[in-house]
């Protein structure tokens, strides 16, 4: 019974009385200078490699599917609206097509970098000039605000996924407002 009381007046293991008692290894490890052996002292190692904010991640959700649904949309509401004479829609659709095709192929990878979130914004000042250039909120290109959208709050998070989506909503009303007159623009 004594020896049991020793050991827990006295944890650290001293042996003043010349017993010795368990110690605890988390944290005799915690005191040592050195890596143990055969052990792993995580607060002074670094991993060699990339740092995981600037490598692509393999969970990250694919935006294909949204964006060819979005291309699909935009077909059906243009569709009676395609005519050579209405050279704008045709000239903007291919382009709006090829950029988005060639996303789906070599997609922007979901990272937090000044490049991607660039990139993103070129793809929304893209979609907002197509809108603007056909009829603002009338366009049919409006539905390709969605997965540029997601895609800046899949990289960059919710708040630049606002921010960009704030700046598109306000450009193409004041577009829109302009030609329609206040009241029935709003």
């Amino acid at each position: 019974m004594s020896d049991d009381t020793d050991e827990l007046a006295n944890p650290a293991g001293d042996s003043s009385s010349g017993r010795t008692s368990l110690s605890w290894p988390l944290v005799e490890r915690r005191h040592q200078a050195h890596t143990p052996p055969g052990g792993l002292d995580r607060r002074t190692e670094r991993r060699a490699g990339p740092s995981p904010l600037t490598t692509r991640s393999t969970t990250a959700a694919p935006l294909w599917p949204f964006r060819l649904a979005a291309l699909v949309g935009v077909g059906i509401r243009a569709y009676d609206d395609v005519r050579w004479s209405n050279w704008s829609l045709i000239a903007f659709g291919s382009v709006v097509l090829a950029y988005n095709v060639s996303t789906c192929a070599r997609p922007v990878p979901h990272i937090n970098l000044s490049r991607v979130r660039r990139r993103i914004a070129a793809e929304q000042s893209l979609h907002i000039i197509a809108i603007a250039a056909t009829g603002a909120w009338a366009s049919p290109f409006t539905i390709m605000l969605i997965p540029t959208t997601m895609l800046a709050g899949f990289a960059m998070g919710g708040i630049f996924s606002i921010q960009l989506a704030s700046c598109a909503v306000a450009i193409i009303t004041a577009q829109h407002t302009r030609a329609e007159g206040l009241t029935d623009g709003l």
